[in-house]
C-alpha cells in the first residue's frame, strides 16, 4: 500500500519531556486533537513520552522490516527463475552452435576472435580454442583483399551469403570455405563485432576442379578425332551441342539448337 504521512502537533506543558512518536495499527485511530477519524494504513507523528515513542517505533520498524524482506524474496525468487530460463535457453543455443558441421564464429569490434564452436578447431588444425581466441582475425584469410571485400558488403549493408574464400589453417595448408556473415549489436544498437558461418567446401571444389577438367580432355579428345556430342531431353525439349557438333555443323560457337531447327540439320 501507498504510505500516507499526516502531522499533527497540539500543545504540551515541557518540551523537554517530549519525543517523535510514530503510530501504526490495524484499527482506526482518532487522536483528541484530530478532526476526524485516520484509516491506520496512515501513519502519524505526534509528541509523546519517549518510552512510548520508543515501542511504537520498534513496532513500525518490525513491520516495514517484514514487508521489505518479504519484497526482497519475491524478487529473488523472481530473478533466478530469470537465470534459469537463460541457462537454459543458452544450454539449448549451444548445443546446436557446438553439434553443427558448420562453424559458428564471432569476432570483436577490434578484429579479435572472441568466440569459435567445435568444428572450427578442427576445420582450421588448432588443439584448442584457447589457442584461437584473441588471434586477429585477419590471421585466418589468405587473401586480405577478401576480407576487406567483405567488411564493405557489410558496411554497406548488403548481405554476406555463401561468400566464397581461401583460409589458411594452423600448419599453413590453406582450404576452400563459403562464408555468412553479418553485423551483431548491443541492446542500443552500437555494432559491437561480426559473426557468422564457415561451411567447408573444399571437396565440392575439388570436384568441381574433376568435373572441369574431364569436360576439357573430353573436348580436346573430340576435337582431335572429330567427334561431336549432343544431348535432347524428351521432358524439356531442351537440346545441347558440345563444340566440335557446331564445328562440323558449321555454325556459330553461341548457336543455340532447338526443336523446331534441330531437324534442318538432317535433310531427309
Amino acid at each position: 500500500r501507498d504510505l500516507h504521512i499526516s502531522l499533527h502537533s497540539f500543545p504540551t506543558r515541557r518540551s523537554s519531556d517530549l519525543c517523535l512518536r510514530a503510530c501504526c495499527s490495524s484499527s482506526f485511530v482518532q487522536h483528541p486533537h484530530a478532526s476526524r477519524v485516520v484509516p491506520a494504513t496512515r501513519l502519524h507523528f505526534f509528541f509523546l513520552l519517549p518510552r512510548q515513542a520508543t515501542c511504537l517505533l520498534l513496532v513500525f520498524f518490525f513491520v516495514w522490516n517484514r514487508s521489505l524482506r518479504g519484497a526482497v524474496s519475491r524478487r529473488t525468487a523472481e530473478l533466478e527463475a530469470s537465470k534459469e530460463d537463460l541457462r537454459v535457453s543458452e544450454s539449448r543455443y549451444r548445443g546446436i552452435i557446438e553439434n553443427a558441421d558448420d562453424t559458428f564464429y564471432r569476432v570483436d569490434s577490434q578484429g579479435s576472435l572472441v568466440l569459435v564452436s567445435s568444428s572450427g578447431i578442427l576445420l582450421l588444425g588448432y588443439d584448442s580454442a584457447e589457442e584461437m581466441l584473441g588471434l586477429p582475425h585477419e590471421r585466418f584469410w589468405l587473401h586480405e583483399e577478401k576480407r576487406l571485400a567483405v567488411l564493405e558488403m557489410l558496411k554497406q549493408g548488403e548481405a554476406v551469403r555463401d561468400y566464397e574464400v581461401a583460409l589458411l589453417r594452423k600448419d599453413g595448408s590453406t582450404i576452400a570455405a563459403a562464408i555468412t556473415a553479418s553485423f551483431y549489436y548491443d541492446k542500443d544498437g552500437t555494432v559491437l563485432g561480426i559473426e557468422g558461418i564457415i561451411r567447408d567446401i573444399t571437396e565440392r571444389k575439388r570436384a568441381e576442379e574433376e568435373l572441369t577438367s574431364t569436360k576439357d580432355l573430353l573436348a580436346q579428345t573430340s576435337r582431335m578425332a572429330r567427334v561431336g556430342g549432343w544431348e535432347a531431353s524428351p521432358v524439356t525439349g531442351a537440346i545441347q551441342w558440345s563444340e566440335m557438333t557446331r564445328e562440323i555443323m558449321e555454325v556459330a560457337p553461341d548457336f543455340l539448337p532447338t526443336s523446331a531447327n534441330y531437324l534442318n540439320f538432317f535433310p531427309e
